[in-house]
């Protein structure tokens, strides 16, 4: 179970970052000088994605982004506050990463516990950036920049320039940040590197001058990504045992505790591929356990039934996972829970069993034992700023399609109950609540509407606002029954 929940939302990802369009054929096989040839292999994470196929086609994410929340403030009349800003600058680093290949890669951690203390203190963080830019860095030393003009203060900060295997860098160090909060960034060959951690980019350094061992040669990982290195937009490589080993005890065995949640408490390696065939998402993976390796397949591009071919708008990118949500959900819920602390938990915990108690709702009766047996993901409608995330999600109903919605909508008019009266005491200052329309959609709200969802005669459908989600109602109300639609290329 636990072994497909990062291809999951991976999945999301790459449907929700690709336009509604013609079919695209596999991209080329990548360079051999690929960023994964830079990432020590002795990392803990590793994320590396190449240029999405609909990437070059669309307009950059992060001037969209970036206009309509300065728009929002020249209306409103005030600058964007901190938090904002980050959300700013994230976003125009995301629109700058979707059209270059880059590696993300976790290199080290470190946590403590100081005796007497609630929460942990991270000692070390060292995390790389490797982006394919073969020779035009510029645009991402500008993002650099705008950076360090927002946070950084003259009087506590130093930037220098320094050297490391003939290589020239630049180091910023900020009296403000612990020791190990050393951020640094430059070129080494057809890649630009930022970092952050004290000596990250001299180990990157080190790793292309071949006095430490690169992470593509490890042998496992080059059997891992096998057939799947020249077909693949997303490699994902975690080295689960080491992260335990780091960060389980300093964190309250949190770790343990989301992989428990997935059945992957003895996981020690993992590798994960994800992209296209045409239009649909393979997702598979290769996972090692203390005795034994396995190879699975969790969305096959190759059989697309008509069921779920019903669901699915014939320009959009999708994927099939044959999950049921009766098993997905609980254990969705449960693995989040567990990254929070226990007085969090608690509250969660004692509001969640107070609303379904008063709303008389039996959660594995009334709405897990209802679901079929996919999860169907796509990109109808698309987002118009491609949020990564902003989808729509399907949960075909096997049972009594009524009985979900009533139990949803008790569900819903209790939690909704609940927030009013924690703000109404003073105990609940978050800005957003949950509403229900007329035709029976719900939504979140704050200041912007979504995501929305809403239980159809067949599925309970959650969209990414309430608007995309009746145009996607309205384009399912126009389809055949799925018994005679037209299965697709692959089915």
């Amino acid at each position: 179970m636990g072994r497909i929940i990062l291809n999951w939302a991976v999945a999301a990802a790459l449907v929700t970052g690709a336009a509604c369009g013609a079919a695209t054929a596999a991209s080329p096989p990548p360079a051999a000088d690929e960023p994964l040839t830079l990432i020590p292999a002795d990392c803990l994470f590793c994320w590396q994605a190449r240029v999405h196929p609909d990437a070059t086609t669309r307009p950059a994410q992060e001037s969209s982004v970036a206009a309509l929340l300065g728009l929002g403030a020249s209306v409103f009349g005030r600058s964007l506050d901190a938090s904002m800003l980050a959300w700013v600058r994230a976003a125009e680093a995301a629109g700058e990463l979707n059209r270059r290949e880059f590696a993300l890669a976790l290199l080290d951690a470190r946590v403590s516990r100081p005796e007497g203390q609630v929460s942990a203190r991270v000692e070390s963080l060292d995390l790389a950036l490797v982006v394919r830019s073969d020779g035009d860095s510029a645009p991402l030393r500008r993002l650099i920049q705008r950076v360090v003009n927002d946070y950084v203060d003259a009087s506590t900060a130093r930037l220098a320039v320094e050297k490391c295997e003939g290589l020239t860098f630049q180091e910023l160090r900020d009296e403000r940040l612990p020791a190990w909060a050393r951020f640094a960034w430059g070129d080494i060959g057809p890649h630009f590197v930022v970092t952050i951690g004290d000596g990250a980019w001299q180990r990157i350094a080190a790793v292309s001058a071949r006095r430490r061992p690169a992470l593509d040669a490890d042998e496992w990982l080059r059997a891992a990504r096998g057939e799947w290195r020249g077909r693949a937009l997303i490699e994902i490589f975690g080295d689960l045992a080491s992260i335990r080993a780091r960060l389980d005890e300093a964190v309250e065995r949190r770790v343990s505790e989301f992989l428990a949640a997935w059945d992957a408490s003895e996981l020690d390696r993992a590798y994960w591929a994800l992209g296209f065939e045409h239009n649909a998402l393979f997702s598979a993976a290769t996972l090692r356990w203390p005795d034994r390796t396995e190879r699975r397949m969790f969305a096959d591009p190759g059989s697309t039934p008509p069921e779920a071919a019903a669901f699915i708008p014939d320009a959009a990118r999708y994927a099939i996972y044959d999950l049921p949500p009766r098993r997905l959900l609980p254990a969705l819920s449960t693995s989040l829970l567990a990254t929070r602390n226990e007085q969090l938990r608690a509250s969660v915990l004692r509001y969640w069993r107070k609303v379904t108690a008063e709303q008389q709702i039996d959660v594995q009766r009334d709405l897990l034992d209802q679901f079929g047996s996919r999860v169907i993901l796509h990109n109808s409608p698309p987002h118009p700023l491609r949020i990564p995330g902003a989808m729509t999600i399907v949960l075909p109903i096997a049972g009594d399609a009524r009985r979900v919605r009533a139990a949803l909508d008790r569900l819903g008019r209790g939690w909704a109950a609940e927030l009013a009266a924690l703000r109404e005491a003073g105990r609940y200052a978050a800005p957003f609540e949950l509403q229900r329309d007329a035709d029976g959609v719900w939504f979140v709200q704050f200041g912007l509407a979504g995501p929305a969802w809403v239980v159809s005669d067949a599925a309970l459908i959650v969209s990414w606002s309430p608007t995309a989600l009746r145009e996607y109602l309205a384009w399912l109300g126009t389809q055949p029954a799925a018994s005679t639609r037209p299965m697709r290329p692959g089915s």
